[in-house]
């Protein structure tokens, strides 16, 4: 998908007046498609706190600011044409996924995977269905994703493939193909609030939840890190699925977060 000049006003329009819905159109669907934004209910595709934010990092490692919203006049869009070659160079690579091991073991193209502390490889989507790993752990947020080798605390089995959910330049829908195609068992380590156990129940073949210890929400809770504002705006969207889901970690979770009332994101916990 190349990232022209109607995706930016699109996602400056979420980033800037943050619209609780937009109605379905091949534009929207193509922006939830490519970039995990939103949720259909109907006729209409649903956005959240973290929609808007997504939004807004996305232009952001663009370089795009300054994109005035939807409401923009035919010639205000026009004027937005000369960024369309930026856009086209900065392309998302649909068929590429961002990887990394999470643990010793993982093997690609016959070779054990190594890379940087804080480092990933861009790979074709085959060639990671074809690599030699025995679990995928799926991260949400680049900045967990680039630094899972350090966390030792995760505990993850030998052999483990950690995965970036994808983001402008790797994009989510390739992420989802692997794991539709994949036989291998699923880990997911998301932000610990509404949305991302949501994300974490739609998963096939979801092996294991982590979550923040006890120990380390009352570390985030002291340090005011948990937010209630996010909390209570993801739980419009994100209520009616966890309460219908069946995976038994899922719901556990659920239940506890439900107690705590808070968001947390997935970088500031440590154990």
């Amino acid at each position: 998908m190349h990232l022209a000049p109607k995706h930016a006003v699109f996602l400056s329009d979420l980033a800037e007046r943050r619209p609780a819905f937009k109605q379905r159109s091949l534009l929207g669907e193509e922006i939830q498609r490519e970039f995990a934004l939103g949720v259909t209910r109907g006729s209409k595709i649903l956005y959240a706190e973290q929609d808007y934010g997504r939004a807004a990092k996305i232009l952001q490692e663009q370089g795009i600011t300054g994109l005035r919203p939807e409401t923009a006049s035919r010639r205000d869009r026009e004027g937005f044409g000369a960024l369309s070659e930026k856009f086209r160079a900065r392309a998302v690579s649909k068929d590429f996924v961002a990887v990394r091991p999470a643990s010793a073991g993982v093997f690609l193209e016959g070779r054990e995977l190594v890379v940087p502390a804080e480092g990933f490889l861009t790979v074709r989507l085959d060639t990671v269905l074809a690599a030699r790993a025995s679990t995928l752990l799926l991260v949400e947020n680049l900045e967990s994703f680039v630094r899972v080798g350090l966390q030792h605390w995760l505990g993850v089995p030998p052999g483990t493939l950690a995965i970036w959910r994808g983001g402008t330049l790797h994009s989510p829908a390739a992420v989802n193909r692997l794991l539709e195609q994949s036989t291998r068992p699923v880990w997911a380590w998301f932000d610990f609030d509404p949305a991302g156990l949501e994300m974490a129940s739609r998963l096939p073949r979801l092996a294991h939840l982590v979550v923040p210890s006890e120990l380390e929400i009352e570390r985030l809770d002291r340090a005011r890190h948990g937010n209630g504002s996010r909390f209570a705006e993801q739980l419009k969207q994100s209520a009616g699925t966890l309460e219908h889901c069946e995976h038994p970690e899922v719901c556990k979770a659920w239940q506890r977060l439900k107690r705590l009332g808070r968001a947390y994101a997935q970088e500031l916990v440590t154990v």
